[in-house]
């Protein structure tokens, strides 16, 4: 049986005392580096062992493919990330695929083969994971760090609909109007079926009511047609909503989730074929609910509304097709080689 952890480095990073992850003493082990930049202690190993010793880390269970929803959040806050995916063959894809940078801040993604397959190895003689890349997809972000600007931007080009949305000194957006705000990112994605999300980093109401959300499959015009997920707080509710916006009516679609809104979470809204479905922290929220009225849309953006002196900030927006996701999701065509049992 194997056990998967993620476990701390240690050592002096010497000829005698090499850093290594802990539980490297085991016969057997095999480790994915999580470093920054792969040197020193600081950051994790994704530790595979023979033999269960929870002195290594954080269990992660053994099987790659269930874990908990704490296992899954514990991850995320270890690593500083926010992960979509839910097991761990599908969150390591993730890690490798989605996450890492070249600017030594973390991990390199993984490099795709030359016969066109992704693959992972983590101790035995097959893969722990196997995926064929395909052509195709969009995907595209936007960092605001552009310090303070009456102009959404800078990686991407903004339309600015209704109201206004500005970029403040600690380059986020936020909604600085006392009605509706809404801004398209003028980028097309390759299908109708793809999503939108950021990091609602604030939303705090001081008069009547506030709300913030992303929205997905919008055109290029300044007609107000979109899905939306909306965080709306009033003087006796705070809650989440999955809404269709066609030119300008707002219907609800799916119930009403009462989750309080957190600053900070995740808010993401999808669209695949007729499934729409509203997500926080990557978990479903709201649907999936079958509406395929809105079809043919290819762009994503944001909305925002605030009554007075609200504070409603925003960071890191996502658009992406979810034919470009990582495993298991269409942009890969996933082969299990074996389970790790």
């Amino acid at each position: 049986m194997s056990h998967l952890y993620l476990a701390p480095y240690v050592g002096a990073g010497k000829e005698f005392d090499p850093w290594r992850p802990r539980g490297s003493e085991q016969s057997g082990w095999a480790a994915i580096d999580l470093r920054p930049g792969g040197v020193g202690l600081v950051g994790r190993a994704l530790m595979h062992v023979p033999v269960r010793d929870d002195t290594i880390g954080d269990y992660l269970g053994d099987a790659p493919d269930a874990v908990s929803a704490a296992v899954k959040s514990k991850i995320g806050s270890k690593l500083g990330l926010t992960l979509q995916e839910s097991t761990p063959r599908q969150m390591l894809a993730e890690l490798l695929m989605v996450h890492g940078k070249d600017d030594g801040t973390r991990w390199k993604n993984l490099r795709v083969h030359r016969d066109g397959f992704y693959r992972l190895w983590l101790g035995g003689k097959t893969p722990f994971w196997e995926a064929k890349s395909l052509a195709g997809g969009v995907d595209v972000t936007e960092t605001f760090n552009t310090g303070a600007s009456d102009t959404l931007g800078p990686v991407l080009t903004w339309t600015e609909l209704e109201g206004d949305w500005d970029v403040n000194g600690s380059n986020q957006a936020t909604a600085s109007s006392g009605t509706p705000a809404t801004a398209r990112a003028d980028t097309d994605m390759a299908s109708d079926d793809h999503y939108c999300q950021f990091d609602a980093v604030a939303l705090t109401r001081v008069g009547a009511s506030c709300g913030v959300g992303p929205i997905c499959r919008k055109d290029g015009t300044a007609t107000l047609t979109y899905y939306l997920f909306w965080a709306a707080i009033d003087s006796a509710t705070n809650n989440h909503y999955l809404y269709r916006a066609s030119g300008g009516t707002v219907t609800q679609i799916g119930s009403t989730d009462t989750t309080d809104f957190v600053a900070g979470e995740v808010m993401r809204v999808e669209a695949d074929a007729d499934q729409i479905t509203a997500k926080i922290n990557g978990t479903a929220s709201v649907g999936p609910v079958t509406d395929g009225i809105i079809s043919g849309n290819l762009r994503g953006g944001i909305r925002g509304y605030q009554s007075g002196s609200d504070t409603i900030t925003i960071d890191n927006v996502r658009i992406a097709d979810l034919a470009g996701l990582s495993i298991p999701v269409a942009a890969h065509t996933y082969r299990q080689r074996r389970v790790l049992v």
